[in-house]
C-alpha cells in the first residue's frame, strides 16, 4: 500500500479524560510538500476545562453544534484514514495519536518530532513546539490551535530534514530507533551519568516514573 504522510494535531477537553475539541492536519508527498489540508472543531460531549480553554482559547459555545469525534470521521470525512499505510507525525504522539487511533485503519508508522528535536537540537533552550517555533524562525499559524501547530510541525520536519541532510523516511528510521542517554536531562539528579545515579532512584525511575523511551532503554542497559 502507499504510505501516507499525515502530520496531525488536536486540541483537548483538558488534561483529565482529553476529548478532541479541535482536529487539524496535513498530508504531505514523500518530499513534505501539502497535498492537502483539514480542520474543523469538535463537539467533545463534554465540558471544556477553564485551563484547557485558557491555553487554545475554545469555550464549549464555540463546539456545542459541530459534529462529534465519530461523526467527523465517519460522516464529514467519510473514513479519510481508511486506505494506505498512514505514517502519523505530531509533536508529542503519544498524546495526539489516541485521540484518533480508532479512525486509522492501518498504521505504518509514528514519527513524533518532539523526540526528533530532543535528539537533533539537544542543546535548545527547551522542545517545545513554540519555543523552537521562535528558536529557528519557524512558519506558523495560530499557537495552541490545531492547524497551527500542524503548520509549525510541518515547518520544524522540514527544518530537520535540511539540517541533518536526512529524507524523511531516514528521519523516521532514525527516530525509531533506540539512543543511549548518557545523563538524566531533568530531576534532583540533572546532569548526572546515568551510571552514578542512585540504585534506589534507577527503580523508581523505571517503575514508577513516566520517562521517554530512549531514557528507559538506556537504564536497562545498565
Amino acid at each position: 500500500m502507499t504510505q501516507r504522510i499525515i502530520i496531525l494535531d488536536t486540541e483537548t477537553s483538558g488534561l483529565s479524560n482529553p476529548r478532541p475539541v479541535e482536529i487539524a492536519w496535513v498530508e504531505c508527498d514523500h518530499d513534505l510538500n501539502i497535498i492537502h489540508r483539514v480542520e474543523s472543531l469538535i463537539d467533545p460531549e463534554c465540558a471544556i476545562s477553564p485551563g484547557a480553554a485558557g491555553v487554545h482559547g475554545i469555550t464549549y459555545d464555540m463546539v456545542k453544534d459541530q459534529p462529534t469525534t465519530q461523526e467527523f470521521f465517519t460522516l464529514v470525512q467519510d473514513d479519510p484514514f481508511g486506505y494506505g499505510d498512514i505514517v502519523f507525525v505530531g509533536h508529542q504522539c503519544s498524546f495526539d495519536l489516541p485521540m484518533v487511533r480508532h479512525y486509522i485503519k492501518n498504521l505504518d508508522s509514528t514519527v513524533c518530532t518532539l523526540k526528533l528535536a530532543r535528539r537533533i537540537y539537544p542543546d535548545a533552550e527547551n522542545h517545545k513546539l513554540q519555543t523552537l517555533r521562535y528558536t529557528f524562525g519557524l512558519e506558523a499559524g495560530d499557537g495552541h490551535r490545531a492547524m497551527g501547530d500542524v503548520i509549525t510541525t510541518h515547518s520544524l520536519l522540514k527544518r530537520m530534514v535540511a539540517d541533518t541532510g536526512l529524507s524523511f523516511f531516514e528521519l523516521a528510521e532514525f527516530v525509531n530507533q533506540p539512543q543511549i542517554v548518557e545523563k538524566i536531562g531533568f530531576g534532583k539528579h540533572k546532569g548526572t551519568k546515568l551510571s552514578d545515579l542512585p540504585p534506589n532512584y534507577i527503580r523508581w525511575l523505571l517503575t514508577e516514573a513516566k520517562i521517554d523511551d530512549d531514557l528507559k532503554f538506556s537504564l536497562q542497559q545498565l
